[in-house]
């Protein structure tokens, strides 16, 4: 996977990212660049690092829109089972 940057100087240089700690190096120095505030850097990073770890099996280049679908259905099915038995819980009116 590749990540091409502008460069300060005015050309741009390109970034070959082979593993996920460097995929993740690579989106997050595209998210700066990109001019986006901290926080919101912050929150891309960390919900792409659950991603990653949810298929820490899979070689990044193998990771297909399918496997995002997925992962994106398991979270929206945990946060329908979980909200409602934290909610009769009392766990949001502890907080």
């Amino acid at each position: 996977m590749y990540f091409f940057f502008p460069s300060v100087n005015g050309g741009a240089f390109l970034f070959k990212a082979v593993g996920y700690s460097e995929i993740l190096y690579g989106f997050h120095l595209a998210l700066e660049v990109s001019g986006l505030r901290p926080t919101t850097i912050r929150h891309y990073i960390s919900d792409t690092k659950k991603f990653l770890e949810y298929y820490s099996e899979a070689p990044p280049l193998e990771i297909t829109t399918t496997h995002i679908r997925k992962y994106l259905d398991n979270i929206l099915l945990i946060a329908s089972i979980s909200t409602p038995c934290q909610y009769e819980s009392g766990y949001w009116r502890s907080r």
